[in-house]
């Protein structure tokens, strides 16, 4: 397992998780937890010493592909006819002055069994809706979108999607484009 790390680190200059889960030579990301107990020992016993800037590299990215993401959104219902606003210091959108929308993207974990999105929200702000998109964890696109109303957080505070579940499929829509048609269809 180590040597397969190591090939791993040779080839792309860095491990991270994802790196890992893509390989078809290691063994899953779960795996590699267990039998190291953690990824930060199993990267350093293949000779791969991150530093606190590649973390903290990684969530800014994440951050920032977020903001990108809630600016199409916004201008995608800018379009469509909608006044929005922004809570300062949020991820949150505000529609037509009364509908209140949380946007987050969800990254690809590839477990054991299955593949599946995950998503846990900590309700700073009442919501309406949570606009989720669920990223391709290759070229960082949205695979996926999905329009929950705020009540499927309350009991779990978590959403899992996994790509065979037929549970979350009502919740999905086409696109950024869809979100103002069904506000203002749950609207009436």
């Amino acid at each position: 397992m180590l040597k397969r790390l190591s090939e791993l680190l040779e080839r792309h200059d860095m491990l991270i998780s994802s790196i890992i889960a893509v390989s078809r030579a290691t063994p899953s990301v779960k795996t590699c937890q267990y039998a190291f107990f953690s990824l930060e020992k199993a990267y350093a016993l293949a000779g791969y010493f991150p530093s606190q800037l590649s973390y903290c590299s990684i969530g800014r990215h994440l951050r920032e592909r977020t903001l990108r993401t809630i600016d199409e959104v916004r201008e995608r219902l800018r379009s469509d006819g909608a006044r929005v606003d922004m809570v300062r210091g949020t991820k949150v959108l505000v529609v037509d002055g009364r509908t209140i929308v949380g946007v987050a993207l969800a990254t690809k974990v590839h477990g054991r069994r299955e593949t599946y999105w995950r998503m846990s929200r900590k309700p700073a702000i009442e919501l309406d809706y949570v606009l989720l998109g669920a990223m391709d964890d290759a070229d960082e696109t949205v695979e996926r979108w999905y329009l929950f109303p705020d009540k499927r957080f309350e009991a779990a505070q978590r959403i899992v999607i996994t790509e065979l579940g037929a549970r979350m499929e009502r919740y999905r829509i086409h696109g950024p484009e869809a979100v103002y048609e069904e506000i203002c269809f749950a609207m009436r």
